[in-house]
């Protein structure tokens, strides 16, 4: 299981070094038109937003809201709410009852310790890939990140143009997305047992942990990270939809 307190906190600091005071003009190109300030506002906003539906178990269905704060101020709120996100989630009982946004996922507080390290970790990319060359996202961390992002969002997604099953293969492990037949355009994350017996998969695509991550979240990477076999056509383009800030 992850550390996700000393992940949030770590990755944190990190965006708090790249997104100093005089750098929040800075842009954040693959994110449209964000800029670092954009993203500290969101990322401490969604923060906040985890760390008050954890502390009181309960969600009324709003999402977070970004700050309108700049400069310093935003900087402390963001370091301060960083702190109150890791400390609450590191004295919460994993497995108590919590609500969250994702169809079918566990409703328990596990689901935002997870989420809420990865959400850290992939904007601390952002904040660090907008300044300069970002920093490598641990192999453990990014292999975690892959599943989750798998079965929180793609699994839930619409409007995904897959054709035929595919398998996506990181760090020893195999998933297979499946074209859903009950709600088109939705894709279907096959368990381990039944991804190593699937015989009807069109293309692979074989990635090092962090570029598979990146490649999920569609971000910027080095295409020869990925190897793809198979029909190329068919595992392209479902890499080519709409990127998520």
């Amino acid at each position: 299981m992850l550390d996700a307190p000393a992940i949030i906190r770590t990755e944190a600091a990190r965006v708090l070094a790249v997104a100093s005071a005089d750098s929040l003009d800075a842009p954040v190109p693959h994110l449209g038109r964000w800029t670092l300030r954009s993203l500290v506002a969101h990322l401490g906003g969604i923060h906040r937003w985890a760390t008050d539906i954890v502390a009181t178990r309960a969600w009324d269905g709003s999402m977070a809201t970004a700050s309108d704060l700049d400069g310093d101020d935003l900087r402390h709120w963001f370091a301060d709410g960083a702190e109150r996100l890791a400390a609450t989630l590191a004295a919460a009982d994993p497995g108590a009852a919590c609500p969250n946004f994702s169809p079918g996922s566990p409703a328990v507080v596990a689901f935002w310790t997870r989420r809420q390290a990865h959400e850290t970790t992939m904007h601390r990319w952002d904040a660090e890939a907008a300044t300069g060359a970002p920093s490598p996202i641990d192999a453990d961390v990014a292999l975690d990140g892959i599943d989750e992002a798998l079965h929180v969002f793609t699994r839930s997604r619409g409007k995904q143009d897959l054709a035929a099953p595919i398998a996506l293969r990181s760090g020893g492990r195999t998933w297979v997305l499946v074209p859903s037949t009950a709600k088109p355009g939705r894709v279907e994350v096959a368990d381990r047992a039944e991804a190593a017996d699937r015989a009807d998969v069109a293309a692979t695509i074989e990635a090092p942990a962090e570029a598979m991550l990146l490649a999920l979240w569609r971000r910027p990477l080095d295409a020869a990270a990925l190897t793809i076999g198979g029909d190329a056509d068919v595992a392209l383009r479902w890499l080519t939809g709409p990127l998520t800030p």
